[in-house]
């Protein structure tokens, strides 16, 4: 039986923390904006812009129904993204909307993360996905050899709930009996995955590839971090289980 300080499940999000999108949002964007108006923009630049706006701006895969609708949600994305690069009075939202449907993308996990997740298993971790996503997130997982390592899946559009609602996190820990105390999580949004999972008590790094919160203690730039960050609470235990701000109860949320 693990002690309270062990780890026991390794919790993750999907979508821009374990996978990426290829050809990549930041590579299109670049080259579009190239092509309409000569203007080659540096792909980090376009990185933080992307995370700033994701910061106000949240698709929703349990409120948006139809085609229409989420061809209205990304022109007004587009939009406030060109703005925030300075292009909008160059460049229209609606030839980048273009060049994104055109585009031949596919899932492909990020550099160390399949390393990554075996060496939690090998630990005696299990593996769970908290995932804004749609229905179809089940396949990606099969289709990138992931389903043998991932134990439980938690979807936004099958739950009917989403993040940043706490309660979205909370149902994952009832449905499976799992327990928030022997858990950590890892996402790669300040708003929609570590603001909501340290509201409900749960260890929680935060995965900032584009070196925007340099100033968190809970900051990671890569997912590999997790395993030396895991190793020392395994073998010191975790002085340090609710960050700083929450007000979590150390109850098993299983049992609520």
């Amino acid at each position: 039986m693990s002690s309270p300080s062990a780890f026991s499940h390794a919790l993750f999000d999907f979508a821009e923390t374990l996978a990426e999108l290829q050809p990549g949002q930041r590579d299109i964007v670049a080259e579009h904006v190239e092509k309409e108006c000569g203007i080659r923009l540096p792909v980090e630049i376009i990185a933080r812009s992307y995370k700033a706006l994701d910061l106000i701006l949240h698709y929703s895969s349990v409120r948006t129904r139809t085609s229409g609708e989420r061809a209205a949600f990304y022109l007004d994305y587009n939009l406030r993204l060109l703005s925030l690069l300075g292009v909008s009075h160059l460049v229209g939202p609606e030839g980048l909307y273009t060049a994104f449907v055109e585009s031949k993308k596919h899932w492909q996990l990020k550099a160390g993360v399949r390393g990554t997740l075996q060496a939690l298993r090998d630990k005696g971790l299990s593996i769970g996905l908290i995932s804004n996503f749609d229905s179809s997130l089940e396949q990606i997982i099969d289709s990138l050899g992931l389903s043998g390592l991932v134990d439980h899946l938690h979807v936004s559009q099958s739950e009917g709930v989403e993040k940043p609602d706490p309660g979205f996190y909370l149902e994952f820990f009832r449905k499976y009996d799992i327990d928030i105390w022997q858990s950590f999580y890892v996402g790669d949004s300040y708003v929609l995955d570590f603001l909501p999972a340290t509201q409900i008590g749960l260890k929680t790094w935060l995965l900032d590839e584009a070196g925007l919160y340099l100033h968190c203690p809970y900051a990671v730039r890569s997912v590999g971090e997790v395993l030396n960050l895991v190793s020392d609470r395994q073998s010191r235990g975790d002085a340090e289980r609710t960050p700083i701000g929450t007000t979590a109860s150390p109850l098993k949320t299983g049992k609520l």
